[in-house]
């Protein structure tokens, strides 16, 4: 977990240097959290010579898409309830009961 946060860290930090935003390759420095890492390898490579604006915001528009839609109530097929036997208690007890669909 500590390395996933370092990692976060060092992005956001490398975004808030921010010379690919000064540079006009971005337009925010939150943006580069929309870009590879081999995206930003090749634009710090390339001289700061890439535009990916309208890369990033056809992602946001995509992330904006996708953040309309709601999501299935669960994913697989439905069995119905668990069946009333023994064993079927005691798995419902330990994993806890199926969600409900709603109706």
């Amino acid at each position: 977990m500590r390395c996933f946060w370092q990692a976060t860290r060092g992005f956001t930090s490398f975004g808030e240097c921010s010379w690919l935003a000064t540079s006009g390759v971005i337009a925010d420095p939150s943006d580069i959290w929309y870009l590879t890492i081999d995206e930003i390898r090749d634009d710090s490579g390339s001289g700061l010579s890439g535009d990916r604006r309208s890369q990033i915001a056809a992602e946001k528009a995509d992330m904006a898409r996708w953040a309309e839609i709601d999501a299935r109530p669960m994913v697989g097929t439905d069995y119905g309830p668990p069946p009333d036997n023994p064993v079927g208690h005691a798995i419902a007890k330990f994993y806890g009961n199926p969600p409900r669909l709603p109706t």
